[in-house]
């Protein structure tokens, strides 16, 4: 099974809103919100993540002060442009935690193992 993806898509030219959100396909899904709220739309950034789900739930619920919905596939992912740095920082800082929790978990059964 593939991973989930989180990534931020930001509205261009201009960055008046970013979109925080969780795909299999983020180019695809990037082309699809795009449609369906009539504003183009363009990547900053996407990563893998095993708990993608969690992840992007704790991410909007830090980002909910932030919330600029609009109407279409996704409309309530939206937030205000001005946290598009902080949605990033948060994001990657994710990552680094899942991804250390694994390295850890992965560790300590390894220990476990072979002592």
């Amino acid at each position: 099974m593939a991973e989930r993806q989180i990534y931020v898509m930001i509205t261009k030219p201009f960055c008046r809103r970013c979109k925080v959100g969780i795909s299999y396909n983020s180019h695809k899904r990037d082309r699809e919100v795009t449609k369906s709220t009539g504003k183009n739309m363009g990547l900053l950034i996407v990563l893998p993540f095993v708990f993608a789900y969690f992840w992007e739930q704790l991410i909007h619920g830090l980002l909910f002060w932030a919330a600029s919905p609009v109407r279409g596939n996704g409309g309530t992912e939206f937030f205000s442009g001005l946290v598009t740095p902080i949605a990033i920082l948060l994001v990657i800082t994710c990552f680094i935690i899942e991804k250390s929790i694994i390295i850890l978990i992965i560790g300590a059964v390894v220990l476990v193992k072979f002592t």
